[in-house]
């Protein structure tokens, strides 16, 4: 999806729609999260076999393994998008721990060979733990989701909890995801360092969407090889973009006023309306909100489709920020503030 087109549009707002939407890709980026927190430092091999048999059998472990662990990443992945699931949060529900417990299973058959480094060894026996609290948060996320759902309280109301209880959940996740990162890159150098012999980090799915900025609440996205001219009505090159502004000193007063990214043109007005108006023609109107430092947009397109969008924030200046979709396909917007 290039720069300057709009965020996907749901079907209808119904509330199993709404919610559906808000939902697809949270699930996702917190499994993937916590379901690949697997990695625990330790020393030593078994002590049971010699040098070479452990770096052999280490060696397979870890192939089967970054096999099995893909195979599972790419299956919650299509789960969380499985229309017909996400109608019925229980069933959404069963499905992913069913996967997970194949997955369980999987790896257990690795750890009979004796053979293995211990580490390895204490790594998944960890990921085991961590699953079960993924299991439990997973699970308390759900219910809470569907007390809103079939409460007697209004649209927006639903809506504003929802996402409520969806910017909590993903702050966990977040926390997760990064010591995951944290520890497989530790583990590879490990065992990397210990057998004289790569074990790539690139291997598992999981890690390369992390480096692609895949799941970060606060991707790194800036473009700077957009050309812009000194007229009025496009962003003025002179405008300072240093000086990026801590998160914690985010207030929506930063982002009312007229933004320019590649291809469209949006208006942010102070009293909390939005306009974004594209090159070819399309455009969407509706209202805006600074909630928990994220931007959240409720736009209606051009064909009468409603939609809400969630953006979370990044280098943040007075005249320049990044706006990142916080669910699949996860599109930047570099805004760039138009010279009045």
């Amino acid at each position: 999806m290039s720069e300057g087109t709009l965020p996907g549009l749901p079907p209808n707002t119904s509330n199993k729609v709404m919610f559906r939407n808000i939902i697809t890709g949270v699930i996702t980026t917190v499994l993937g999260a916590t379901i690949i927190y697997f990695l625990f430092h330790n020393s030593g091999g078994s002590g049971k076999a010699g040098f070479l048999e452990t770096r052999e059998a280490t060696t397979k472990a870890w192939k089967s393994y970054v096999t099995i662990d893909n195979i599972y990443y790419k299956n919650l992945l299509s789960i969380s998008k499985d229309q017909q699931l996400l109608s019925n949060l229980d069933n959404y529900k069963n499905e992913l721990f069913r996967e997970a417990a194949r997955f369980k299973k999987d790896a257990e058959n690795i750890l009979k060979d004796k053979d293995i480094d211990k580490s390895f060894i204490s790594m998944v026996e960890r990921r085991f733990e961590r699953e079960t609290e993924s299991e439990e948060a997973v699970s308390k996320y759900i219910d809470k989701l569907k007390v809103i759902v079939n409460s007697n309280t209004g649209p927006e109301e639903k809506k504003q909890n929802i996402l409520t209880e969806t910017q909590t959940y993903q702050k966990q996740a977040n926390g997760i995801l990064e010591r995951a990162a944290t520890e497989v890159e530790d583990l590879s150098k490990t065992l990397g360092e210990r057998y004289g012999q790569p074990f790539n980090l690139n291997d598992f799915m999981f890690y390369t969407d992390y480096k692609k900025g895949l799941f970060n609440n606060s991707g790194n996205t800036n473009n700077t090889n957009n050309k812009q001219t000194n007229n009025p009505g496009q962003p003025d090159p002179n405008l300072s973009t240093n000086n990026t502004i801590n998160n914690a000193d985010l207030d929506e007063t930063m982002f009312a006023g007229r933004w320019n990214i590649t291809g469209a043109n949006i208006e942010l007005t102070p009293d909390g309306k939005m306009n974004w108006d594209m090159d070819n023609g399309d455009y969407a109107y509706g209202t805006w909100k600074f909630l928990n430092n994220q931007l959240i947009m409720y736009a209606t397109s051009r064909a009468g489709q409603n939609a809400t969008w969630i953006f979370n924030l990044s280098n943040v200046t007075g005249n320049m920020f990044t706006m990142t979709l916080n669910v699949q396909p996860y599109t930047p917007y570099t805004m760039v503030r138009v010279k009045e």
